[in-house]
């Protein structure tokens, strides 16, 4: 009986740790706030450049240990309502199938994540050395807009989709001040 005592509390807590995250992280004064999968950091100054050349860098970025996995944040002067969300994914989308090549559609549809409507773009590209798998997430935060893009290598990403589905699923936006 004793074994079966040990065994089953064993059982909950591999369960339960299956579901624990590394970290909670709260961005914009806490207005935005989401959840990292276990072994991300945040990325250096200069690992965000060399990985984001083009001049434009997130505002953070964090990634797993080998930096193959990402996850970014972009807070753009991009002025953005909710309202505005369908005319903004239609742009969007023409804008991202002309610039980048040999560009994928999984999915390019508007979602909800509690509470709130989200962009959401499904898209396989293919980068230098490799392919990439990206979900991309755009929204409102206090009129302008907030981009959140998860992305891994294309050979990772079933290793990393659960992981990914949690980051979504912790996605959280508070409007106010910022």
């Amino acid at each position: 009986m004793k074994k079966f005592y040990v065994c089953s509390i064993l059982m909950y807590t591999l369960f339960i740790a299956g579901f624990v995250h590394a970290e909670s992280v709260a961005l914009l004064d806490h207005k935005f706030q989401f959840d990292l999968p276990s072994g991300f950091t945040e990325m250096s100054l200069e690992e965000i450049q060399i990985k984001y050349p083009n001049g434009n860098p997130p505002m953070a970025a964090y990634a797993n240990p080998k930096r193959s996995v990402s996850i970014a944040i972009v807070y753009s002067q991009t002025p953005l309502t909710v309202d505005g969300l369908d005319k903004f994914k239609s742009q969007m989308t023409e804008v991202l199938s002309r610039i980048i090549p040999g560009i994928e559609w999984k999915k390019n549809e508007i979602i909800e994540i509690k509470g709130k409507k989200w962009v959401h773009f499904e898209i396989m590209s293919n980068a230098i050395d490799t392919d990439i798998h990206n979900h991309m997430f755009m929204t409102d935060l206090n009129g302008k807009m907030l981009g959140v893009n998860l992305n891994a290598t294309v050979a990772e990403y079933e290793s990393m989709d659960k992981d990914f589905e949690n980051v979504i699923k912790s996605l959280s936006v508070n409007q106010g001040s910022i």
